[in-house]
């Protein structure tokens, strides 16, 4: 995932802002799954009219859970008889 903007010069103010993100689920179970994201975050701006210079960069790991309600409340499925054998030709 990317998002980004930039001020292209306008009003003598160049900028912009950058917005990185990488994600991986592992499902663990049915309704659970293990979370890994890395995000880079960058971007400031230069306004030369009022002496204003400001850039800033940010990285970010997190880990967490996801969890899928729906499939955790929703009861088991009954279970099924074994099938019959098909009958043969006489």
């Amino acid at each position: 995932e990317a998002d980004g903007l930039t001020t292209f010069g306008i009003a003598s103010v160049k900028g912009g802002i950058l917005d990185t993100a990488l994600s991986l689920g592992i499902p663990v179970q049915p309704g659970w799954d293990v979370v890994l994201r890395a995000r880079y975050v960058a971007g400031g701006a230069d306004v030369t009219n009022r002496n204003i210079y400001n850039w800033a960069q940010f990285g970010e790991l997190a880990a967490g859970f996801r969890v899928d309600l729906v499939q955790l409340l929703k009861p088991p499925a009954a279970p099924q008889p074994p099938a019959l054998p098909s009958p043969r030709p006489v």
